[in-house]
């Protein structure tokens, strides 16, 4: 049984690509970079590893913008049109396709990466991630538990503060999360 391919391109349609299979994940990410890149509140990517993703014309024609020369990701676009294509990750040997980019795929994210960067709030029922998708081998703390672990810290701390004898025990750092 062989796997889909779906295609996608470039916006003037100089570079075009394959993406086989369905995506490992699919993502809204509010990271700052991402968000400045394709020039929107949140960007919609679908991660694949990096040998399902390939470029059937205009190779030639992308470009790479890397922030930093040992950056983690490297994004690629046109350099006709300046479409956001992909953003390649080494580290994890995954590509974030841009969604819009592929144009027979339908786009039903799975959870919110870089939520804590975000300037738009989603009520959507997905999980949210503080960083990167822990799926995919990333320290990724899920944002709302971590929130409201911090608020039940916060209301108990207050509450044992109270009582005289462990005040003096909540100062001490290990103690008190050993308490918490």
């Amino acid at each position: 049984m062989s796997e889909t391919v779906h295609s996608g391109g470039c916006l003037c349609g100089a570079v075009t690509f394959e993406v086989i299979g369905e995506p490992f994940t699919m993502t809204y990410c509010h990271c700052e970079s991402c968000r400045c890149w394709v020039s929107a509140p949140v960007m919609g990517g679908c991660l694949y590893h990096a040998e399902k993703v390939r470029i059937v014309g205009g190779a030639d024609k992308l470009a790479v913008f890397k922030r930093t020369e040992d950056s983690g990701s490297h994004r690629k676009f046109c350099q006709n049109c300046g479409s956001a294509l992909f953003n390649e990750h080494p580290s994890i040997k995954m590509i974030d396709v841009m969604a819009v980019s592929i144009s027979d795929l339908v786009f039903e994210p799975k959870l919110h990466t870089h939520y804590s960067e975000k300037i738009v709030s989603f009520y959507d029922g997905l999980p949210k991630y503080k960083g990167f998708d822990p799926a995919v081998g990333a320290q990724g703390i899920h944002f709302l538990s971590s929130l409201a672990s911090q608020n039940i810290a916060i209301a108990i701390r207050r509450y044992l503060s109270s009582i005289p004898v462990l005040t003096a025990l909540l100062r001490k750092p290990t103690i008190a999360m050993a308490v918490l």
